[in-house]
């Protein structure tokens, strides 16, 4: 089963993400489409319309986190 959301953007405490559950780092020159999905969203989280309009709690970013990891068998990876 897949959430409905692969990418989202939120506030959160004094800050502001974007959380991709696509695989952005692995074999990233062989995968132009995912190098591609990068680009694009490093792009956007640097550019003045990056302002997320939904706002979540520490907390619940991180029992999200970690239902998404109950599910795979790699630790996520930093992008940023």
């Amino acid at each position: 089963n897949r959430r409905l959301a692969l990418v989202f953007e939120t506030a959160c405490d004094a800050g502001k993400l974007v959380y991709s559950s696509i695989d952005l780092s692995t074999d990233i020159e062989n995968r132009p489409q995912a190098k591609q999905m990068l680009v694009s969203l490093l792009e956007y989280m640097n550019s003045e319309e990056f302002h997320p309009n939904s706002q979540l709690e520490f907390i619940k970013l991180q029992q999200f986190e970690n239902s998404e990891m109950n599910d795979k068998k790699d630790k996520p990876t930093d992008i940023y």
